[in-house]
């Protein structure tokens, strides 16, 4: 009779509020800890180079997890409605976030990206009414009315703050030219007038 084997993500129990992946490890499978209510902090060693779909989807009491240097894409819904979450730093080596991968986090206050260019999917931070901050290095490259929808007080820090105003001009310019004198008038004026507007607007190559 063959023996089952369990994968090492079902050996945790469902009382546990902490857990270290085991080393060795590189992936992290889709839905490895999806709804697993009680789990607070969770370390992810180097080594592991993907966590999938849904893999922290709704554990409620999650607040720490850390994140290493190897992972490159965190993918859609990966920690949707991680309610007690509230810090969260993706390393250098991620340049991607899928959809909804942080939606509903309602306590997340604050994002620091390391990669000096990331690429937001839609409703990444949806519903994150708590977000105040989000720090990256040089290029975050998103529409941002989609990505941070419903993140009323968000504000996106620059360590290139110029690059991002003038990126954000040339792409309400552009935008200009399609919709007259009026987006001049509301967009446009406004902005240069508040020197503290930092949003990127993504604009593609042409």
């Amino acid at each position: 009779m063959a023996q089952t084997i369990i994968p090492w993500y079902r050996r945790l129990s469902p009382n546990a509020e902490e857990f270290e992946v085991p080393g060795g490890v590189e992936c992290i499978p889709d839905g490895a800890f999806n709804c697993h209510s009680c789990l607070r902090t969770v370390v992810i060693p180097v080594g592991v180079t993907r966590i999938g779909k849904y893999a922290f989807n709704y554990c409620t009491a999650l607040t720490t997890v850390t994140i290493p240097f190897g992972v490159t894409t965190i993918k859609a819904s990966t920690f949707f409605r991680c309610v007690s979450l509230q810090y969260v730093t993706l390393p250098a080596s991620v340049t991607c976030v899928e959809q909804g991968a942080f939606a509903q986090c309602s306590r997340l206050s604050r994002v620091t990206f390391l990669s000096p260019h990331v690429k937001l999917g839609n409703y990444v931070f949806s519903e994150c009414g708590r977000l105040q901050r989000v720090d990256f290095s040089h290029f975050l490259q998103c529409e941002p009315q989609f990505a941070f929808a419903g993140c009323v007080d968000v504000k996106l820090i620059s360590q290139n703050a110029v690059r991002v105003r003038v990126y954000a001009l040339l792409c309400m310019l552009r935008q200009s030219l399609r919709g007259g004198n009026e987006i001049c008038r509301t967009h446009i004026i406004p902005f240069l007038l508040n020197p503290e507007n930092i949003l990127m607007y993504s604009i593609p190559c042409p």
